[in-house]
């Protein structure tokens, strides 16, 4: 900053910036934009340097002051300088594009409206005028830059709630249980043969829904929401409906049932009608106090669709044979788990391996009763398939304390 004292040099003092004699003014401050530097003294130095930016310039001292060293102590006996802004400008300054007059003493002239400027050459006003020249200059957009914050990993998708439920019968051979084939143009597990079942709605942690449970006070809402959307999915995606009559004993008739998925499932399955408005209207009651917690499988992080799924056993009400809905399922049937196990290793079925891994612990059980006794005592572990290399290739493992028979498997396209 230039200093508040000033002491008049010999008259003979060469002027230090421009080498061609004393200078009008000993302190010349430029502005450029929003900085203050100190140049060399008199306007002939500022336009001898085309590379510097300036749009204006203006003296620090009085008209008429002496020019003297700038930077000297103050002797004893010196004439105190006032700040520069309490003091009138001697001169104006401008870049070499400014084509008017250099007025170099007095006050300062008013500049013309337009100039001749290297962008504009035909002195025509363009872009937003410049407060400090007063003319028009292009003014280059303002554009934040976001600080860099180095690679960004994306998080892992969060898993949807979703329920599925085995429909399981005494067969002939064993037991039995109910899949359906998925369609191809699915999403998710498109061309699978896998269980019955969807995503969480809404609308299946209704208090409604709840009150027509029961048995089903011990759960928490979280479980019971999830029992309900097993049973939903059921009647949707097979027709099979685990519920009864308001007083009866035992679950809706194979009769009954027949009649209710005819006037119903068309309109459960696409969303017009309610699952609520379905039972209360016919007056049903869930039998979500019959199903068994069978396993707990979450899809891997890597996925782009993940899912949370909870498991459960059921027994088919006798009679109800089941049937695929035509849209998202394209065949269905009831198979053995041993026979739907030895279809899969030999390729002839497309089963996945929390599909393969669950059939491999309800093979353990000869007989519904003897399945369901077991999900009964059983503890379920949560798992979630991990890719793990070995000596033979990669393999989707699972934990071993889950009780899975089936715990690992080659991963395809090793």
């Amino acid at each position: 900053m230039p200093s508040q004292y000033s002491m008049p040099p010999p008259a003979d003092a060469p002027d230090e910036g421009s080498g061609t004699g004393p200078s009008t003014c000993p302190n010349q401050r430029v502005r450029t934009g929003a900085r203050f530097r100190t140049r060399a003294r008199g306007p002939a130095n500022l336009l001898a340097v085309p590379d510097l930016p300036v749009f204006a310039a203006h003296t620090d001292c009085d008209p008429g002051e002496a020019p003297g060293n700038a930077h000297a102590d103050p002797p004893p006996g010196a004439r105190k300088r006032l700040p520069g802004h309490m003091r009138t400008p001697a001169a104006r300054v401008v870049s070499p594009s400014w084509t008017g007059p250099v007025v170099t003493g007095g006050p300062r002239p008013t500049p013309p409206q337009h100039f001749t400027h290297p962008a504009n050459p035909d002195g025509a006003p363009t872009g937003n005028t410049n407060p400090i020249m007063g003319v028009a200059v292009p003014m280059l957009p303002f554009r934040r830059r976001r600080p860099y914050k180095g690679p960004m990993e994306h998080a892992p998708v969060i898993p949807k709630p979703a329920a599925s439920v085995l429909l399981l019968r005494d067969g002939p051979r064993g037991i039995e249980v109910f899949m359906v084939l998925r369609s191809p143009k699915l999403n998710f597990s498109s061309g699978a043969l896998v269980f019955p079942g969807g995503k969480i709605d809404p609308e299946d942690g209704e208090p409604a829904l709840a009150a027509r449970s029961p048995g089903a006070e011990g759960f928490d809402g979280r479980d019971r929401a999830h029992r309900i959307a097993a049973i939903r999915e059921a009647f949707e995606e097979t027709g099979i409906l685990l519920a009864r009559r308001r007083g009866a004993d035992g679950p809706v008739a194979a009769a009954d049932a027949a009649l209710l998925e005819g006037r119903w499932r068309p309109g459960v399955h696409s969303g017009s009608v309610s699952f609520l408005r379905f039972l209360e209207t016919e007056d049903l009651l869930l039998g979500t106090a019959d199903l068994r917690h069978f396993a707990h499988w979450i899809t891997p992080e890597p996925s782009e669709r993940r899912f949370d799924v909870h498991f459960y056993l059921a027994a088919a009400p006798a009679g109800h044979e089941g049937a695929h809905d035509g849209s998202e399922s394209v065949d269905s049937l009831w198979i053995r788990p041993e026979e739907a196990l030895e279809d899969a290793a030999h390729g002839r079925r497309p089963l996945m391996f929390p599909t393969r891994s669950n059939l491999s612990k309800l093979a353990r059980s000869a007989t519904v009763a003897e399945a369901l006794a077991r999900a009964e005592e059983e503890r379920v572990e949560t798992v979630m398939t991990r890719i793990v290399t070995t000596p033979e290739g990669k393999v989707l493992r699972i934990p071993r304390s889950a009780g899975h028979p089936l715990s690992e498997i080659p991963a395809e396209g090793d």
